[in-house]
Parts: structure tokens; C-alpha cells; sequence
């Protein structure tokens, strides 16, 4: 299908529908567990024959009593080859066709398969169902005729090896050749599960080879499917964990699979299970299998890929089949060939399995019994969710637009956000790599521009050194990279894609004469220029000019399309003599700054953030910016660490300028020119942490993260991180490269093209959520070392304390050396509102992976200047918590 604007939404349904194809849907159709209730022939057994209208059939055997049921052939939904008009016994149909079926009656009696017979009409259209009397009234009561029930469980895309042994012991002189079959059959399967049974009960006991006693039917099911079987044990019921389902109105056992059985987290589902209550008095070894043919489907239910419920009346009867209250559900789980894996939902499952919580954790929760907030644990409610659901689903083969809000619902925003919107890709070279990478978008991009930030083997690669081409039509973006960069075969090419607009800006006064002004854009944000009183000072930049927003359709301005690629935006005649500032909201700054006018004289690293007038001269403040990232040389800085935001504004909050201020003293080049890239994003980042790595781990007080590869950046020590496995409270660094204590960042920025799609059709809950989640696990993070041994800390230095050397070298502030504290912290007083806005005195700062120091260039001052540098110093700077090494001044 070729991919235009117009139907992009419907293309971008059918990309979801393939993930939840490979990752989400069971397709339980393709596994063939049918349960079927078959309708009885006739009120009594037959001998030898039977008629069925004008034809006469024969039964299996000549002299032999039989019982007959029949069923429609489609009730199966199997397609095995039998041959019409032939009879099958049980066990030759499980041996010859790897399909496993059960007979049995409603208390859960399992038929002997070698007395059991099944025929196709010469039609095909009916399945004839014959049952030694003698077999039928060994296991079960004649009361039970009408209450007999198959099922068939058939893995089409899993077929592995399912071989039966059912024996009727007729004759004492046939118990020693029996005996031996039976031993060879256990020896031959002793590498798979096996499942016994006697006289129509499952027997428990599989450590000892059942005593053959004449009369009695014993059959024996080898099932090269069974991956693992455990047991709970049901006996002190009022310790069981149960729970009332929502979606059923019954009260339900839950059923946890062990973690150490399921170490992978597989999504396995109740159809591939079987369940059999056992008898769990001392003397007993029987137990009963459980069927799904009672309680209109209410028997079992998922409620997580790894928990099911059983209705608790279903239970109760099997007691009474039993004659006991002590009873257990013994579980075997069989292999799927799907093969899915947990991923994360709207319900966040993949928190409630991670590190921190047991077993019996997990069943505690469940229950209802875990934290009071997060409400989406329950059983009740993950049972009823959306995406435990769609674990039952089968694809459609195309997605309508009305299947998002569901997939919102399932997946969570993030995840659909995820899969739809891949604005990180990473190319490997090859040998054919000629220095061009074609990049294929989002198609969330189609017909949009993007700005390409490119890394080369996970470093930032310097802008100069690349060149990009948007390709609208084709929704690519081809990137080269300058032949100065050697590049080997076998790197990695990383883009992170940031969509943009035509980032002009414009400043305007209205005239008499003249009161409109020609733009590039359709949607600006308009800001009134206000001229104050006072100035305003931030760090390296003053101003008196504030700057107030005016909104649409109030009669200050209105945008007319001129048909040409250009709108005119007309000013109300009251605006005279006003300065107005117009921007895009909608476009993405790109910015590279020289530092030598910084590094060359050790002036505090401080840039207004703001970008030229394309109509006239000079700079006007970048307004709406929401997020940002900066690169020094190759190296990424973290937000909060290595820089801030320094925003300014008047008494009233009005806007008045912001600069970006940078205090790491780690990534420059010594002997070289310092080059710092910055992207303004106008789009606002949806979550963020930052910190240290300890033991080969990520973490922080806000533990739980969006984290997902195709929309969240994450850096660690100025590079990309890679091969971060994501652990619920942590991230693991798998190969780990990075020192000890490398600082890191994570953050996920969201296009607003995605955001917008997906508002049509849900609701972003996930972000709540991980409001509650982090509250929750603050408190469950790991366990810190109680000694680190660190190569060196991450460097920053105070801007504060660097403006005043620097006005102690330039004479503001006395070169005296003198004694007394309090004269030296009044001699600073022009510079104490710095302490507010300098990271160096932030007191949430953890120090032991920081070293702070008073300037990040060394100046030349004679020795008398030096000791007065010092002692202010010493009076004002925060001390360093265990250097890593002797931090000079």
C-alpha cells in the first residue's frame, strides 16, 4: 500500500496490529482446546451393530456392550486425517496424531482412551462417539450419561511428540506382561512430564508404579508438550488467596505460577494448562481432572501471563467428588508455540513481577491485600483488563481507527506511542557503506521536516560534520557524514529525529501607514514586548524588556493565508507603536555556540537563549521553549548537573529572558576550540531522571521510568546508552564499559503529532500512574554499597564563587586579606542572588559522585591575591564529601 497523508492513521493501525500479532495475541485458535459436550445416541448399549436411518453399523468390537454419543464434525474444529467410516480409538489417535483428547464425565472421571472410539460418517458432518459399557460404568454411574464431555487440545504450530498407554487388566495371567509394558513405557518417557491414571482418577503418587489389580483400567500420557507442573495446596482454605471477579460476579482461587518456574516471564494462558484436584488427606493418591465446561466459561480466567483464577464453586464441587475439604489444584503447563514474553501494559504487570517482589508478594497484592493507590493490581481488575483480553484475541487482518482506544487501553499511551513513533534508529555499516545513511521516519512524519542529531558509535557527532535530507514524499531522511570522520565497518549510525518547522522569527511594530507583516508559518505564537522600570539581571545578560503572550481571536491580531507558501498576520490599529515578537510554536531550534569569549577569560558560562530576526537585525529570546539537550563537543550533558535553565522574570511573572548556563567542567578538549550544540524543543519532555550508576546499575529516588527504545533518549557518561535491560526499579548495564558513578540521564519527548493522534482516541494514564508507582517503590530501590570505589567524580564548578575571583582580579572587591567572615560575606552581598541559581549550592545534590570546585579555568594571580582567593574560599564554598582526589584551586 502506498502510504499517503490521507491514509497514514489506518496504516498506522495495521503497524499495531502486527505488534500485537507477534507479541500479544495467542491466536488459541491455531491450539485446538475445545470443549465439547456430545448428545447421547441412545438410552441403552448397543452389541456388535447399530443402525443410524437406513445404514447398519458396526461397533469396534463384535460381543462387547458399547454406549454412543455423536457430535457435529464442526463442534471439533480439527482437521486430522482420519479415514471415513473408520472406528479410532483414543490412544491411537493421541499416539498416531500428537493430539491429546479427553473423555470424560462432568466430576471430572477421565474415560480409559483404549475404551473410547470415535468414527466419521461417510459425510464427514457427524462423529460418532462409542464407549465400552464396561469401561463407563468402572469410572463413572449411569447417572452421568447425558454428562459426558471431550476435550481436544492440538498445538498446530508446536507439534511435538504425545504417546499414550491404556490398559484394561482382564486376567491375573496378563498382570506380569502388563507390568513390564508399563515399565518400559515409563523408562522410554522418563525425560517428560507423564500423567497416570486408574479406574478414571489421576493418581499422585508417580513415585511408585501403580499395583495392577484385575478389572481396572490404567492409562498413561507422556506429553512432550508439558513444559513445567506445580501445586497449590487448597487445605487451610482460610489462608487461600481469593478474590470476587468484577467480570464474573463469582469469588475465584488464584493460581500463581512460582517465578523461579517462569524465569523469563512467558505469557502462559489458561487454555494450555491442565488442572486436576487432588485428594491431599495423608492416606490418598487420587485426584480428579478439571474441567472448563461449567459455569458458562467461568471456570478459569486469566488474570495475569502468569496467575489464573478458579471459580470457587467448581472447587467446592470437585471437594465433593473428592468427599474431602482437604483438596490441591496440581497445574500442568504446556509449551505455546507464540512463545510471547510480558511486555509492558497499562497495568504495569512487568513492575508487579520485578526483583522486589516474592511470590508471595505477588499473591498478596493480587488479593487486594498491596498498596491501597495502585488499584490496577488487583485480580479483579487485571482480570477484566484489556490486554490480559487481548492474550485470547485473533488477529484481524486489517486495524480500524476505532481499535485504538482499545490498544491504548491494553498496551498503555506510552507503549502504542512506542511502537507508532520510532524517532531513535540506529544503522549498523558495511563494507558497501559509502558515507550516506538513508534513514526510513516515523510515519507519524509523513510530510513533516525533522532535525536529525546524529551519533556515530553512541558519541555525539558535531554537526559540522553532517549533512541531512528530508524526503517527504518517501518519509526518509538521508544523512551524510563529512569523509574527515573515519568510520570502520561495522559502526554504528544513530539519528535521534526531532520533528520541526520553519523556525523564523520576526519582530514588528505596527504603524499607521502599516499594520500587518508577511510570515512563513500558518500557526505563530505572538508575544507583546513590554518595556519596564527595572532591569532585570540574570547571570550574563540583563534586560528591561518583558514579554507578554497574546491570544488567539482576541482581537490583537488575526492570520490571513495569502495562497503562496506566506500568511500575513494583521495587528488591531490599537497597536500602534507596540513591539511585537512572532515565533513558531511548532519549531525545533538547532543552536552551536564558540565558547572561547567564555574559556579564554574563565567569564562564567551563561548564553541568553535566543535566536536571530529574520526581518530586521539583532536577537529576540527563544519564548516557548519546553525541553532541551546540549552537547559539548561530543559529549552530552545532563540537565540539573552539568547545566540548568536560568529563566528570568519580572515582579508579576511576566517573561523576561532565560539562559542556558553550563557548570560542568567535564568534555572539553584542552589545547582546542570548545563547541557547545543545543536543540530547543517546543515540545515539553514527558518524564526525566538523572543520577550515578552504581554497580553496573541506573536508579534514582523516582525509580520507575518511561523507558522505551524507539522514543527515550538515555545518555550515560556524554554517550548513548546501549544494552540498558530495563528491571522495573533499575536498569542493568549489561557489558558494562561506563566507570563507576557515570552520570547518566533518561528522558522521553513525545512529538505532538503522536500525542495528538493518540488523544483522539484515549487517555494518557500512564504518567499518573507513574506518579503512584514511584511513591510506591521510593522505598524499594536497591541497596546502595556500603563503600564506593570511584576513579574520579563528576567535576562542576560554582558560578558564584567564580564571580567573585573574578571580581576580586578585576578590583570590585578588595584584594585585602582580611580575618573576619562577616566583612568578606558583606563584601560579596552584588553576587549572593547567584547562590540561589547555582548548582554548587543546590542541597539535593548527591555528593558522593560530585566534587565541587570554585572555577573551571585556572587564572594567573600573584601569591598575596591568591591567599585572599582563598580565604573567601574557605568562607563561602560547600565543602567536597571524599574527593576522589585533592581539589586544587
Amino acid at each position: 500500500m502506498t502510504v499517503t497523508v490521507e491514509n497514514r492513521d489506518t496504516v498506522c493501525c495495521n503497524i499495531i496490529n502486527q505488534y500485537l500479532f507477534d507479541n500479544v495475541w495467542n491466536e488459541p485458535e491455531s491450539e485446538y482446546r475445545i470443549n465439547i459436550h456430545p448428545q447421547r445416541f441412545k438410552n441403552k448399549s448397543e452389541v456388535g451393530s447399530f443402525r443410524v436411518l437406513d445404514a447398519n453399523i458396526k461397533l469396534p468390537t463384535k460381543k462387547e456392550p458399547y454406549f454412543l454419543w455423536y457430535m457435529k464434525y464442526s463442534d471439533t474444529n480439527l482437521g486430522l486425517g482420519l479415514t471415513n467410516c473408520t472406528w479410532y480409538s483414543l490412544d491411537n489417535i493421541c499416539n498416531d496424531f500428537n493430539t491429546l483428547i479427553n473423555a470424560y464425565t462432568i466430576d471430572g472421571a477421565m474415560l480409559p482412551k483404549n475404551s473410547v472410539y470415535v468414527r466419521y460418517n461417510k459425510s464427514r458432518s457427524i462423529i460418532i462417539i462409542a464407549i465400552t459399557k464396561r469401561a463407563f460404568t468402572k469410572v463413572s454411574t449411569l447417572d452421568y450419561l447425558d454428562k459426558l464431555y471431550f476435550t481436544v487440545y492440538y498445538d498446530s504450530d508446536n507439534v511435538k511428540d504425545i504417546k499414550v498407554l491404556s490398559i484394561y487388566v482382564d486376567s491375573v495371567k496378563r498382570i506380569r506382561a502388563l507390568q513390564a509394558d508399563i515399565d518400559e513405557f515409563l523408562v522410554k518417557h522418563s525425560d517428560i512430564d507423564i500423567t497416570e491414571y486408574c479406574n478414571g482418577d489421576e493418581i499422585t503418587d508417580r513415585a511408585n508404579t501403580p499395583t495392577l489389580n484385575v478389572g481396572s483400567y490404567y492409562d498413561f500420557v507422556a506429553d512432550g508438550n508439558v513444559l513445567f507442573t506445580f501445586d497449590v495446596d487448597l487445605g487451610a482454605s482460610h489462608e487461600n488467596s481469593v478474590f470476587l471477579s468484577e467480570k464474573d460476579s463469582v469469588w475465584k482461587q488464584i493460581i500463581h505460577i512460582p517465578k523461579a518456574l517462569n524465569k523469563d516471564n512467558k505469557v502462559i494462558t489458561h487454555n494450555t494448562c491442565d488442572f486436576f484436584i487432588r485428594d491431599m488427606d495423608s492416606d490418598s493418591t487420587r485426584g480428579r481432572y478439571m474441567h472448563r465446561v461449567s459455569g458458562n466459561k467461568r471456570s478459569v480466567t486469566q488474570i495475569t501471563h502468569n496467575d489464573m483464577g478458579i471459580a470457587l464453586f467448581v472447587l467446592d464441587a470437585y471437594r465433593d467428588y473428592l468427599g474431602t475439604q482437604n483438596v490441591g489444584v496440581h497445574v500442568v503447563v504446556r509449551n505455546h508455540d507464540k512463545n510471547n514474553v510480558l511486555i509492558r501494559d497499562a497495568s504495569y504487570i512487568d513492575l508487579l513481577y520485578c526483583d522486589v517482589h516474592s511470590d508471595a508478594d505477588i499473591v498478596r497484592i493480587l488479593s487486594g491485600k498491596g498498596p491501597e493507590k495502585i488499584t490496577w493490581w488487583k485480580a479483579s481488575e487485571l482480570e477484566k483488563s484489556a490486554y490480559v483480553q487481548m492474550m485470547f484475541d485473533s488477529p484481524d487482518a486489517i486495524a480500524s481507527r476505532d481499535n485504538v482506544g482499545r490498544f491504548i487501553d491494553a498496551l498503555g499511551y506510552y507503549s502504542v506511542a512506542n511502537i507508532l513513533c520510532k524517532k531513535i534508529s540506529t544503522v549498523k555499516t558495511s563494507d558497501a557503506f559509502t558515507g550516506s545513511v538513508l534513514f526510513s521516519l516515523p510515519l507519524m512524519y509523513l510530510g513533516l521536516n525533522v532535525i536529525p542529531i546524529v551519533y556515530l558509535n553512541n558519541k555525539p557527532l558535531k554537526t559540522k560534520y553532517y549533512t541531512y535530507k528530508n524526503d517527504k514524499i518517501n518519509n526518509t531522511c538521508k544523512i551524510t557524514i563529512s569523509r574527515e570522520i573515519y568510520i570502520p565497518t561495522g559502526s554504528t549510525v544513530t539519528a535521534i529525529f526531532n520533528l520541526t518547522e520553519n523556525s523564523e522569527a520576526y519582530q514588528f511594530t505596527p504603524t499607521e501607514k502599516n499594520t500587518s507583516t508577511v510570515i512563513s508559518y500558518n500557526d505563530p505564537v505572538i508575544y507583546r514586548r513590554i518595556s519596564g522600570s527595572t532591569v532585570l539581571h540574570g547571570i550574563g545578560t540583563a534586560s528591561s524588556y518583558t514579554y507578554e503572550l497574546c491570544h488567539k481571536n482576541t482581537n490583537i491580531y488575526a492570520v490571513t493565508d495569502n495562497n503562496d507558501g506566506t500568511y500575513t498576520v494583521s495587528f488591531n490599529e490599537n497597536c500602534t507603536g507596540q513591539v511585537f515578537v512572532i515565533e513558531n510554536k511548532n519549531a525545533t531550534y538547532v543552536k552551536t555556540y564558540e565558547l572561547a569569549k567564555y574559556t579564554d577569560t574563565g567569564l562564567n558560562i551563561a548564553i541568553p537563549i535566543a535566536t536571530e530576526i529574520t526581518n530586521g537585525e539583532g536577537t529576540v529570546p527563544i519564548i516557548d521553549h519546553k525541553d532541551i539537550s546540549v552537547y559539548l563537543n561530543n559529549h552530552y550533558l545532563a540537565k540539573d548537573v552539568d547545566y540548568f535553565i536560568n529563566t528570568i522574570r519580572d515582579s508579576d511573572d511576566k517573561f523576561a529572558f532565560s539562559e542556558l548556563v553550563i557548570q560542568t567542567m567535564d568534555g572539553y578538549i584542552e589545547g582546542s576550540s570548545d563547541e557547545l550544540t543545543v536543540v530547543y524543543n517546543t515540545v515539553d519532555s514527558d518524564d526525566f531522571s538523572h543520577g550515578f550508576s552504581i554497580e553496573h546499575k541506573l536508579y534514582d529516588k523516582t525509580p520507575i521510568n518511561l523507558f522505551f527504545p524507539n522514543i527515550t533518549a538515555a545518555h550515560i557518561n556524554g554517550e548513548l546508552l546501549v544494552g540498558g535491560e530495563y528491571n522495573g526499579t533499575y536498569i542493568k548495564l549489561k557489558n558494562d564499559p561506563y566507570p563507576e558513578g557515570s552520570i547518566w540521564e533518561i528522558k522521553t519527548v513525545l512529538p505532538n503529532v503522536i500525542k495528538n493522534f493518540l488523544n483522539e482516541y484515549g487517555s494518557n494514564l500512564d504518567l499518573n500512574r507513574i506518579v503512584i508507582l514511584n511513591e510506591y517503590f521510593g522505598d524499594k530501590l536497591p541497596t546502595d554499597p556500603k563503600v564506593l570505589i570511584l576513579e574520579s567524580k563528576h567535576r562542576i564548578y560554582s558560578i558564584f564563587m567564580n564571580s567573585v575571583i573574578q571580581a576580586i582580579r578585576n578590583g570590585k572587591i578588595p584584594a585585602v586579606n582580611d580575618p573576619d567572615v562577616n566583612r568578606l560575606k558583606n563584601n560579596v552581598k552584588p553576587y549572593l542572588y547567584l547562590q540561589g541559581m547555582d548548582l554548587v549550592y543546590r542541597t539535593d545534590n548527591d555528593q558522593r559522585f560530585i566534587d565541587y570546585y570554585p572555577q573551571y579555568v585556572n587564572y594567573a594571580v600573584d601569591p598575596a591575591t591568591k591567599k585572599v582567593i582563598d580565604a573567601y574560599i574557605q568562607a563561602l564554598m560547600p565543602k567536597n564529601v571524599d574527593p576522589t582526589m585533592e581539589v586544587v584551586y
